[in-house]
C-alpha cells in the first residue's frame, strides 16, 4: 500500500491514543496532534464515534474536550477472553512479519512498526535474536520504488473518512485517456496498491440502480489522478455480494473484464 493510506491510519490511531487518556484530549490538542484545522478534527471525531468507540464529552472542560468512555476503556474484568500470552514462536513470527514490512516506508506508521520491534526484542535472548536475523535474511524486499502522494494527503484523508463512513464523495477525476476532467458521484469502498501505485475500489453511483450486475458498476481510479474531492451528507449500502479480494486476484493489473483467449 502506497504511504499517505498508512498516514491516514496512523492518525487514527493517535486520535484514539489521545482520547483514551483519562483526562481525554481537547480540540488544540487533536489539532497538534494531527496537524490540521479544527473541522478536519471533528471529522476525525465522527468518524472514530461511526467505528463504534464510545465518546464522552468533559464537563466543566472550555475549549471542548472528548474522551473514551470509562467503562469501555476498561471493560474486560468480567467476560472471557483468549490468552494473549506470546509464546517465543509467536514473537519470533510476528517480528519477522514485520520487520519485512516495506509499505509503511515514509509513514508515522513506520517508526510505530519500528517501536514495537524493539518492545519485542526485549523478549528475545541473545541466540533468539541471532535466529531472528537469520530467518529475515530468507527473503529480500523488491526494492520497487512507490509513487510520491505527499501532495494527496487531504484527498486520502476525505476517502478514508468516506469508506469508513460509508459516506458518498463528489470527485472531480482526470481521465488518462481521454485527456480531459470529469466530475461524479462515488462510493468509495477499498484502497488497494498495485505497482507502486495507490488506487480506489469505487462504484459508481449514478449506475448503482441501473445496472445489473455490480460487477459493471465498479471502477478504479488512480489516487494521483483524483484533482478535487468532497465528502456528501448521503450514506451508502455496500454492493452486496461484491467480493474484492476475488475480484483483484483475477484482475490483470487494475482491469478487470471476461477473460480472453489469445495465441502468442
Amino acid at each position: 500500500m502506497a504511504s499517505g493510506y498508512f498516514q491516514q491510519l496512523s492518525k487514527l490511531l493517535q486520535v484514539v491514543d489521545c482520547l483514551a487518556k483519562p483526562q481525554g484530549a481537547g480540540l488544540k490538542e487533536l489539532r497538534e496532534v494531527l496537524e490540521c484545522d479544527e473541522r478536519t478534527v471533528y471529522r476525525w471525531i465522527d468518524t472514530i464515534q461511526h467505528l463504534g468507540f464510545p465518546l464522552e464529552e468533559v464537563q466543566g472542560q472550555n475549549p471542548k474536550s472528548y474522551r473514551l468512555i470509562k467503562s469501555y476503556v476498561k471493560k474486560l474484568p468480567n467476560i472471557a477472553i483468549p490468552n494473549f500470552d506470546l509464546s517465543l514462536s509467536d514473537i519470533i513470527l510476528i517480528h519477522v512479519v514485520l520487520s519485512q514490512d516495506r509499505v509503511t516506508l515514509g509513514t508515522q506508521m513506520k517508526s510505530r512498526i519500528e517501536n514495537l520491534l524493539r518492545r519485542l526484542r526485549a523478549y528475545l535472548s541473545d541466540d533468539d535474536q541471532r535466529r531472528v536475523e537469520a530467518l529475515e535474511r530468507l527473503a529480500i524486499l523488491n526494492p520497487r520504488p512507490q509513487k510520491d502522494y505527499s501532495q494527496k494527503e487531504n484527498i486520502i484523508e476525505c476517502l478514508t473518512n468516506a469508506i469508513l463512513q460509508k459516506k458518498r464523495c463528489l470527485v472531480k477525476y482526470y481521465s488518462f485517456h481521454k485527456k480531459k476532467e470529469y466530475r461524479f458521484p462515488i462510493h468509495p469502498l477499498h484502497f488497494f496498491e498495485s505497482q507502486g501505485g495507490l488506487y480506489v475500489m469505487v462504484q459508481l453511483a449514478e449506475m448503482k440502480n441501473s445496472m445489473s450486475c455490480v460487477v459493471d458498476t465498479l471502477r478504479v481510479l488512480a489516487v494521483e489522478r483524483i484533482q478535487e474531492i468532497t465528502l456528501l451528507k448521503e450514506t451508502f449500502e455496500y454492493p452486496e455480494g461484491l467480493n474484492p479480494y476475488e475480484l483483484l486476484s483475477q484482475a490483470f493489473d487494475v482491469v478487470w473484464n471476461d477473460p480472453v483467449e489469445a495465441k502468442i
